[in-house]
């Protein structure tokens, strides 16, 4: 599935207007449908806007991970991507850390 066919379903998926989704990233209803027609490719800064609005990964957007993997663990991802942009350096090792000794436990 392309980017653009992906971002069509995600967005008639959650019943959202392309105009919404204009409004939310900063560019026109236009601009949507050609990214949604592969007409045009969003920048690094509007796919990160994208990504966040829908709630799903930049990955998923661009098709290299699966809808499972994102849909079996919402809350979690989301954790994930606030954690990336909030922690420090020694925040996000420690997470790694504590998230690697819970795995391991599990097993």
């Amino acid at each position: 599935m392309s980017f653009g066919e992906r971002l069509k379903k995600l967005r008639e998926e959650r019943g959202i207007y392309q105009r919404d989704l204009a409004t939310y990233i900063g560019v026109t209803p236009t601009t949507i449908s050609y990214y949604e027609s592969n007409t045009k490719k969003p920048k690094m800064d509007k796919l990160n806007k994208i990504a966040d609005f829908f709630g799903v990964t930049i990955d998923y957007l661009l098709g290299e991970e699966t809808a499972n993997e994102i849909d079996e663990f919402p809350e979690g991802m989301q954790l994930i991507r606030r954690a990336a942009k909030e922690l420090s350096p020694k925040g996000k090792a420690k997470l790694a850390r504590f998230i690697k000794t819970f795995l391991d436990e599990e097993e």
